[in-house]
């Protein structure tokens, strides 16, 4: 029975403070302000003793009023709880609150294909790419976003979802490799992330690809006609350089093993082949930047999302709480106003100079 009214009484407290640990200290911070008066009054005594003696101190000390000073002191701690309880945000009286996120459905195509290892961009076009992924996504708030991983075939790795947190885990976990089947299957990759957004919108959805554009199989052309009766913008991010760079075998120590080949024992050398990727975003009124050794960046297909007709995407109603911190903070100004105009001398003092 005991338990249950204790625990009733701290979920009360719980709710009329917002900020729990500034209510805990009054206590303790009062009982030791008012044990350093006290400490700092019997050292003053004790220092005026050993100046004069007790007569002497008498007549020096008889404009002083203790009971003032006392009052003074008091007032000052005083206003310090208060200030205290201002900062422990207490709360009285509720009201709801509708709250709605709007934006677009923004699914993230990253290619997993080995020629993203080709480090003709640092530290290879995969990692830059992931970084630039983690940069985009920065400026989505308010956005769903996905995340589709492809290479001879496509998976989704993320749901749409509002978690950034939770997307940021799943594109970390991804590594070149991940899907099995190699080769660059973008075409059926477009076809299952378009197969995310609701069906029968016709804006609202965009997608963006981080890919080498190498060795497409499919039909890309078809596929981005497809998007775009839908109403999905697609967005490329050429990876890589035109010039290109070799695949590099890394050993499991990460040293370098060999160079991929090709049949006749030739170095492959993977080259960016932008044409692909541009054609898609073209078809679909998308944007096409490159990432490549010189810069480049994502930046002007966050602005273009930026623009986008937005829906809403979540609705939810929360009980706000009205914030009463100003009224013991306002008490505490009035008093420490109070505690430096309160005269601490006698009124008769000076008259009693006068008359000595």
């Amino acid at each position: 029975m005991l338990t249950n009214v204790v625990e009733r009484i701290l979920d009360a407290i719980r709710v009329a403070f917002g900020n729990l640990p500034y209510l805990y200290l009054i206590p303790l911070v009062v009982v030791l302000l008012v044990l350093l008066v006290r400490w700092a009054t019997r050292r003053r005594q004790r220092a005026l003793a050993r100046f004069a003696n007790a007569p002497v101190l008498d007549g020096l000390l008889s404009s002083v009023n203790p009971s003032r000073q006392k009052l003074r002191a008091a007032l000052i701690i005083i206003a310090i709880a208060l200030v205290l309880l201002a900062l422990a945000r207490p709360r009285y009286g509720e009201r709801e609150v509708q709250l709605s996120a709007r934006g677009v459905d923004v699914v993230i195509l990253l290619d997993t294909s080995r020629s993203m290892l080709a480090e003709d961009i640092g530290p290879n076009r995969f990692e830059r790419a992931k970084l630039e992924i983690l940069r985009l996504i920065s400026h989505l708030r308010s956005h769903r976003v996905a995340l589709v991983v492809f290479a001879g075939r496509a998976h989704v790795q993320c749901p749409l979802t509002m978690d950034y947190g939770a997307f940021s885990m799943f594109l970390k976990s991804v590594q070149v490799g991940s899907v099995e089947v190699g080769g660059t299957a973008l075409p059926s990759a477009i076809e299952k992330a378009c197969n995310l957004f609701a069906a029968g919108e016709q804006q609202y959805k965009t997608l963006v690809v981080f890919s080498d554009g190498e060795s497409h199989s499919g039909d890309l052309e078809a596929a981005a006609r497809e998007a775009s009766k839908q109403g999905v913008i697609i967005h490329s991010v050429a990876v890589g350089t035109a010039q290109g760079a070799p695949i590099p075998v890394r050993e499991e120590s990460g040293g370098l093993k060999e160079y991929r080949r090709d049949r006749d024992r030739n170095v492959i050398i993977s080259k960016l082949n932008l044409t692909g990727l541009a054609r898609a975003a073209e078809i679909t009124g998308g944007k096409t930047v490159q990432l490549s050794g010189r810069g480049g960046g994502s930046g002007p297909i966050s602005a273009a999302i930026a623009q986008m007709v937005r829906k809403e995407l979540q609705s939810r109603t929360v009980v706000v709480y009205n914030e009463r911190f100003q009224y013991p903070l306002l008490v505490a100004i009035l008093l420490i106003i109070i505690a430096l105009v309160l005269p601490t001398r006698a009124k008769n003092a000076t008259g009693s100079r006068r008359g000595e």
